[in-house]
């Protein structure tokens, strides 16, 4: 985080390969998630700024193969209130990812496993995560540029900020890039087809194996332009800022972008960018990564956390648990509405404000190499609790020392995962004492 009178923290802890038990490191590659929207929706804007598209164009203009597409226009993909189902929801294409993880996905496949499934509402009646829009989205912007996207973005987003370790991979090249952290994640993926996961329906510690899944070699092609990119901790700085005071766009399309949109009277989210109370950014998950960026223009706070761990057992996102007790532990100034905002890939509630020293038992439980980016005293690194896991101790620190150790507790749960009892136990043991 960097924190204007105050400074900058910048850390990694944790391992970056379990079999060599190397140490993750800040300058590390890592997968963003859904970041990658952040960028696309400032590459539309740009379009429209240059008006060879318009916002409440239907998308049916420029792509005919969009299932009611008359009716759905730019700006409701941009909204995530397209109605469109979310192909990453089908099962039957979660069990690809495990069965075939090489496999190379082409986005008009993609778009058809959305098109062959109901969508959840009408277009602009409902907000819904779905990654489909912005797969649409990646499509519309080769149609109006006639170049590959991954180009686009580099010409128009990473070049010109000097992103020079950011880049969307192509399918003739979907693997990272040297330095890399290796990714990690508990069960497969056709267990966490549902993004909201209830204590009932969570992944058991008690089905999982001891260490999590290195699916780092997984074919990321078929997250493309929903959730693609790979990047560092640096670029990520540049760009949380550039995305957050419109830097690459006129007032008038930043000033559009920002007409949020309310999600449950509480969370809010624009055109391709999410309101953390009052922090202006987007998280991500993808399959052994996790991540979150955020950017205050009145202050000119920033929080950045990568995670080489995709969704926790309990269907939490780890980056985002960071960043939720990071923000209650630095006292960003907020309103009363921004305090509960709870935008994310799934929405998740943020915790309530406590008292300093910080004491919060939240419901996750996770472990994993972090990235992170702060620098303030009064950080609170969490704990957790679930119907498939109790956790003994709460975690209350008042200093980036403390947060230190507290997370070296915990950054080597692959490798004593199995040998802690005096901090975990399992529902069946919690019965049996």
């Amino acid at each position: 985080m960097d924190v204007p009178g105050k400074g900058t923290w910048e850390t990694a802890l944790g391992t970056n390969n379990l079999k060599t038990n190397s140490p993750i490191s800040v300058k590390d590659h890592m997968r963003i998630g859904s970041i990658t929207k952040t960028m696309v929706g400032t590459v539309i804007l740009q379009l429209v700024q240059e008006k060879k598209i318009q916002l409440d164009d239907p998308i049916q203009h420029y792509l005919p193969n969009i299932k009611n597409g008359q009716a759905i226009t730019i700006r409701q993909l941009l909204h995530m209130t397209s109605g469109l189902f979310d192909y990453v929801e089908d099962r039957s294409f979660r069990q690809t990812l495990d069965q075939d993880p090489n496999k190379i996905w082409s986005p008009g496949e993609l778009v058809s496993i959305s098109m062959r499934h109901a969508p959840y509402s009408p277009p602009g009646q409902q907000y819904h995560n779905s990654s489909t829009n912005f797969i649409i989205l990646g499509q519309l912007i080769e149609r109006i540029t006639h170049k590959p996207v991954e180009t686009v973005l580099q010409q128009r987003i990473f070049q010109p900020l000097g992103m020079n370790n950011t880049y969307l991979p192509t399918q003739q090249q979907p693997g990272m890039p040297q330095p890399y952290s290796q990714g990690y994640m508990y069960g497969k993926n056709v267990q966490s087809v549902r993004p909201h996961l209830t204590p009932d329906g969570a992944i058991r510690i008690d089905d999982l194996d001891r260490q999590p899944r290195n699916v780092t070699q997984l074919n990321h092609s078929f997250s493309w332009t929903s959730g693609g990119v790979i990047s560092k901790l640096e670029d990520l700085k540049i760009w949380v800022k550039a995305l957050a005071t419109g830097s690459l766009l006129t007032p008038i399309l930043q000033k559009e972008r920002l007409n949020w949109l309310s999600i449950n009277g509480s969370a809010r989210y624009g055109l391709a960018i999410a309101n953390f109370t009052s922090l202006l950014g987007h998280n991500g998950s993808t399959p052994g990564y996790s991540s979150f960026a955020a950017y205050q223009p009145s202050t000119k706070i920033s929080v950045i956390v990568l995670t080489n761990l995709y969704i926790a057992p309990d269907g939490t996102n780890p980056a985002n648990e960071l960043a939720k007790a990071i923000i209650q532990g630095i006292g960003v100034r907020t309103t009363r509405n921004d305090a509960d905002s709870q935008i994310d890939h799934a929405i998740y509630p943020w915790p309530k404000k406590s008292h300093n020293p910080i004491t919060i038992l939240n419901n996750s439980i996770f472990a994993a190499s972090i990235i992170m980016l702060i620098s303030v005293p009064g950080i609170l690194f969490h704990t957790a609790t679930h119907n498939g896991v109790i956790v003994k101790k709460k975690m209350s620190i008042g200093s980036k020392d403390a947060l230190a150790r507290r997370i070296q507790l915990y950054e080597k749960i692959h490798h004593v995962y199995g040998r802690m009892s005096d901090r975990f136990i399992t529902t069946s043991q919690e019965r049996s004492e």
